[in-house]
């Protein structure tokens, strides 16, 4: 089990050893957002204290992992304290809903766009999901109990279907496992035994 960010950035770093020409899209790095880019960052987007301790502690921006864009703005122009700005920005798509709801965009589910609870709601650091690929409808799923634990899902979703592939119930047990080590809701592990379940079936 990938079970903390050293495992993570080791495991990702595999990854680009198997695929060199594209290593700086795969590899979480050792080095995130310096201390003066993170103080000009706050000072606009009320972000939480998990959230802020991991872009510090690791390099995400670029950076992909499975279905999970780990910085939330389309474009790779830039770093990632621009990223978020821009997709956090009024006119930015996704960015009305998760505001109304208190919540920061900060990565994203192929269209969907994963959001951080904010400091200035009642569930700081708790990571949603808002579906908007199913329905015209938003939909609002937790999924994590913080952005650590996600990139830590995130990490054994992609190990787990890579060499379970072909066997759901191993491979969705093994998701279950990971999910009650993270203390997980029970929606939280629902969403990621779901991603499971698409990936090795």
């Amino acid at each position: 089990m990938i079970s903390n960010l050293n495992d993570l950035m080791t495991y990702t770093n595999g990854l680009a050893q198997e695929v060199p020409q594209i290593a700086d899209e795969v590899a979480i790095k050792p080095a995130g957002v310096s201390g003066d880019r993170l103080a000009v960052l706050v000072r606009s987007v009320p972000l939480p204290p998990v959230y802020l301790r991991c872009i510090h502690d690791v390099g995400i921006f670029g950076v992909s992992l499975g279905y999970f864009a780990l910085w939330p703005a389309f474009s790779r122009n830039g770093d990632l304290v621009k990223s978020l700005l821009e997709a956090n920005s009024g006119h930015a798509s996704g960015a009305m809903v998760a505001h109304a709801a208190n919540l920061i965009i900060v990565a994203r589910q192929e269209a969907n766009i994963i959001c951080v609870g904010s400091m200035k709601g009642g569930q700081p650091d708790v990571v949603f999901l808002l579906d908007v690929m199913s329905s015209p409808a938003v939909r609002v799923t937790s999924i994590a109990p913080n952005f650590e634990v996600f990139l830590l899902l995130a990490g054994n979703l992609h190990a787990v279907s890579r060499s379970l592939q072909g066997l759901p119930s191993d491979a969705i047990f093994e998701m279950i496992k990971c999910c009650n080590y993270f203390c997980c809701t029970e929606e939280q592990s629902l969403f990621w035994q779901g991603m499971m379940a698409e990936l090795v079936s």
